[in-house]
């Protein structure tokens, strides 16, 4: 189902990540829509001296995909994304502006999918113009598969240069969490994009105007990984916390917790700060991106690959806090310990 020009306008807000120079358009969007800001992580010294020696030496033979996501920098640099550069152009309309779609790469374990592509056109001339995105993924019976929201979301708008060519790339994560472990996956990705005109006389955002779509059918490996039957409960504060499994993908590591806050409401608001050491080393320390499995269970992200540290596990939860208000943090030590087996 295609989406009206009001709902795509709604989708693409999710997407947008950054500005170009010399363009006001997110600050006019920042005005109307209160975006949660995104924690960075910290990281034990000993990971983050390995991650970054590995980083630079990625950059010597290419460039990172997306610099800001450490476990789809780490699966780059494994030589584990699918590289398609498959490009369809968009027909049903705007013809003149020479639009095309460029599926780019593609990743694929039992915690996520990660999908990047690129539109593409040239502006007429004397008018700056930007695209926008809206990507739906399906599994080849038609399955639709669930956005994440989180991780690294990059959206990167290239100014139109002198010939007036534009771009915008964007790299975007999916939920595979319910999906079959197998060798391959066969997916399809529609986009569907707008266009912007930055030189519009109107208020509050640019005019923007549906172009049309494009639909790409590929198949990806799908890689698995260490699933780890944890299944501790542990009571402090008047709160009980159990961890059921962790899952362990050269992508991320998937902690899946169960809790309840009352008399919070709003849990999925309220964001766990997180302490996990290996043998007594500690690899990750800050507060975690999550989302919902169930009602009173969510699955707390560790964006790092874990798949090599075999031993004993620590995982401690300090503390819940709204990171929109200034609500007083919920605040314990809820420990769980647990051994992972060499792969």
């Amino acid at each position: 189902m295609r989406m009206d020009e009001r709902q795509f306008q709604a989708a693409f807000k999710d997407t947008l990540a950054e500005d170009v120079p010399q363009v006001t358009l997110w600050d006019r969007i920042e005005k109307q829509i209160a975006l949660p800001r995104r924690p960075a992580f910290r990281l034990g010294k000993v990971a983050l001296f390995a991650i970054l020696f590995t980083m630079t030496a990625a950059i010597a033979y290419r460039g990172l995909v997306v610099p800001s996501d450490l476990g789809i920098t780490s699966v780059q640099i494994a030589n584990l994304l699918t590289y398609y550069h498959d490009v369809q152009p968009i027909t049903e309309s705007l013809s003149d502006h020479h639009l095309t779609v460029t599926l780019d790469y593609a990743y694929a374990d039992i915690n996520r999918i990660t999908i990047g592509y690129t539109v593409r056109g040239i502006a007429p001339a004397g008018q700056r113009m930007m695209a926008y995105s809206n990507p739906t993924l399906t599994t080849q019976d038609g399955q639709a598969i669930n956005r994440l929201y989180l991780l690294a979301q990059q959206q990167d708008q290239s100014s139109q240069n002198e010939r007036g060519e534009f771009s915008s790339t964007l790299t975007t994560n999916f939920n595979a969490k319910d999906l079959p472990a197998g060798a391959s996956l066969s997916l399809h990705l529609m986009v569907e994009v707008a266009l912007s005109y930055l030189d519009s006389a109107a208020p509050t955002a640019p005019a923007m105007l549906m172009a049309g779509n494009v639909t790409f059918a590929f198949s990806v490996p799908m890689l698995s990984g260490t699933v780890v039957t944890v299944g501790q409960s542990t009571a402090v504060a008047q709160h009980t916390i159990s961890l059921q499994t962790v899952t362990i993908t050269p992508s991320m590591t998937r902690l899946d917790m169960c809790y309840r806050l009352s008399p919070m409401t709003d849990v999925s608001g309220w964001s766990p700060f997180i302490q996990l050491s290996i043998n007594g080393k500690q690899l990750f320390a800050d507060h975690a991106e999550t989302y919902e499995i169930t009602t009173h269970c969510r699955a707390v992200i560790i964006p790092l690959n874990l798949q090599k540290q075999a031993g004993a596990w620590q995982v401690e939860l300090v503390e819940f806090r709204d990171l929109s208000t200034v609500s007083r943090p919920i605040q314990g030590s809820w420990i769980f310990n647990f051994n992972v087996r060499n792969r």
